[in-house]
């Protein structure tokens, strides 16, 4: 796979790439993905991407309510409807299988 082409960091967060891994992935695990647009006064689309470790905290990270941006939950949530079919058909699966692993949280697979 090649990589010729990469989004923006502004992108990654105007489109609601990063609240929606955040809030479905990295938060309940308790890590939070951020990223560092600014470092030593110099000003850039995104110098670092760092991941925020609170592992410790049960409750692990959240957003407030305030903070959460509906439209691009359901920006992310239509970019999974419209991409499904299409990779599904090519790869045989949306989210990568790894043997002896199940992709649903609390369960193992059959060949286990």
């Amino acid at each position: 796979m090649g990589y010729d082409k990469a989004l923006k960091a502004s992108e990654f967060q105007d489109k609601g790439y990063l609240q929606e891994v955040n809030r479905q992935f990295f938060h309940p695990l308790g890590l939070a993905l951020a990223l560092v647009g600014e470092v030593g006064g110099i000003e850039s689309d995104a110098i670092q991407i760092i991941v925020i470790d609170s592992r410790e905290d049960a409750e692990g990270f959240y957003f407030d309510e305030e903070l959460l941006d509906p439209q691009k939950a359901r920006e992310v949530a239509w970019q999974h409807v419209n991409r499904r079919e299409a990779r599904e058909k090519a790869l045989g699966y949306w989210i990568q299988p790894v043997e002896g692993v199940t992709n649903k949280v609390g369960e193992t697979s059959e060949e286990e």
